[in-house]
């Protein structure tokens, strides 16, 4: 795993992700992991949310919770990623169980959530990180309480699409042909 956690996401408005690698649930990828968190942050923001364990009732409501949120997140532009030190094999039965439409990323080793701030003493920290497509870090809640994790990421999103003023002419895809402002 290449670690540079020079400029770590635990505070909200810093840039510069550090590079950083894991694994998905496929327990045989057929190519190298993606750089993380940057690859996923290419096109799209996205929200990143770490839980303690897999398939535990605390983990399961937050991992239901963007699952069920997770049409309206992607439309408002950003992917959803949930993220623990649990073995593939495990965070893919728990994700096939749940029906959980979005990757779970495996740290087994736990350098990236320590490098998110969202580890200590071996032990994952329940988080959620909110970044911007190209990687600024918009919202950090670490620690958050299960019940509450995926409320606040869709309302301080709602919060952010609404302040972002392309949004009010082009939607969620400011890159389209058809995105031309008219500020007359």
């Amino acid at each position: 795993m290449e670690i540079d956690a020079t400029t770590p996401p635990s505070r909200p408005g810093r840039s510069g992700l550090p590079t950083l690698t894991a694994s998905s649930t496929n327990p045989r990828p057929a190519r190298p992991p993606p750089r993380f968190p940057q690859s996923l942050v290419a096109t799209n923001g996205a929200i990143i949310f770490v839980y303690p364990k897999a398939d535990t009732p605390g983990c399961t409501r937050q991992g239901c919770g963007f699952r069920d949120n997770y049409e309206d997140l992607v439309e408002m532009g950003f992917n959803v990623f949930g993220m623990s030190a649990d073995q593939p094999r495990a965070q893919a039965a728990w994700k096939k169980d749940q029906g959980f439409q979005y990757p779970l990323l495996c740290d087994t080793d736990m350098k990236v959530m320590e490098a998110m701030g969202a580890a200590q003493g071996g032990k994952a920290i329940r988080s959620h990180f909110v970044i911007n497509k190209g990687g600024e870090v918009l919202d950090v809640q670490c620690p958050v309480d299960a019940d509450q994790s995926v409320p606040l990421a869709v309302d301080f999103v709602k919060k952010f699409r609404a302040s972002d003023p392309l949004e009010q002419f082009c939607g969620t895809n400011p890159d389209s042909d058809e995105c031309v402002p008219n500020f007359d």
